[in-house]
């Protein structure tokens, strides 16, 4: 008893201010969405400048992209329409993809046109210009560049 008795004793002489202090105080809510927004914003850093630096060369336009499927192009008052498969390229003697080392002599800055073609010649400089290609190949080709985006384009026979 006299254990008992004893500490009774003690925490009675505890002063109040010491038992507050002792209290564990409740902790300010923590702002997790800062932390999560920091992150999102470092993804969208680092995605952008993937896009905006990471490139060596200008993208290009594969045959099979369906961007390309039915774009035709008036030059010379010739139509061209753009390879839209591999096999269409491979016939008439271009690779599968068109890169910055078939783009020849510059023909034209183009235009777009709502009438019979998509694109046609325009008087001025745009950004969409026809380029010669460098391959020789079994029909005329010529190489369309929209913004970056390459396009080879083949003359229609008639």
């Amino acid at each position: 008893m006299m254990k008992n008795e004893r500490l009774l004793r003690l925490f009675n002489d505890i002063d109040e201010k010491h038992i507050e202090e002792a209290v564990p105080t409740a902790k300010k809510a923590r702002r997790r969405w800062v932390k999560w927004a920091a992150l999102a914003a470092c993804l969208c850093l680092i995605l952008v400048g993937a896009f905006a630096f990471g490139k060596d060369k200008a993208p290009v336009l594969t045959p099979n992209d369906s961007a390309a499927s039915g774009v035709a192009t008036l030059y010379n008052d010739k139509i061209y329409i753009a390879l839209i498969s591999p096999e269409e390229c491979k016939a008439v003697g271009l690779p599968e993809t068109v890169t910055e080392d078939l783009i020849g002599e510059h023909l034209a800055f183009m235009k777009l046109d709502g009438g019979v073609a998509d694109y046609v010649e325009a008087s001025g400089e745009t950004d969409i210009e026809l380029y010669a290609c460098t391959v020789n190949t079994t029909r005329e080709v010529l190489i369309l560049r929209d913004g970056e985006a390459f396009w080879p384009i083949v003359r229609i026979e008639k």
